[in-house]
């Protein structure tokens, strides 16, 4: 989910918050999701330095779950529970059309450290 958030100092940020849909509804003829929004906003410098980061759904009913409007829907990601944590816990992978970067990176640092 893509949220536009204000700091205590007033300054706006966006942040992304990976999310499960849990479904959608429709109120006058408006249609929205429902989710349940991870704690923290991904960080995505750390999904593409690491290709894999942990996530975890909220359960704070008044802030975790919320309706949105379909446009903030903004990327599909691949994601599995992390059977070793807890049931809100989930592991994020890098999206596939990144790939290619992130091996290159490594290919080229390991090129590098030998060199």
């Amino acid at each position: 989910m893509h949220f536009e958030e204000t700091h205590a100092t007033g300054e706006t940020v966006e942040n992304f918050y990976p999310a499960k849909i849990l479904g959608f509804i429709t109120i006058n003829n408006i249609t929205e999701a429902v989710i349940q929004c991870s704690e923290k906003p991904l960080i995505w410098t750390d999904l593409s330095d690491k290709f894999f980061v942990k996530t975890v759904l909220g359960t704070n009913h008044d802030e975790s779950y919320v309706t949105v409007p379909i446009s903030a829907l903004v990327h599909p990601l691949c994601v599995f529970p992390d059977y070793g944590g807890n049931r809100d816990s989930y592991i994020i992978v890098l999206p596939k059309k990144n790939w290619s970067r992130y091996f290159g990176n490594r290919i080229r640092q390991e090129y590098e450290r030998t060199s």
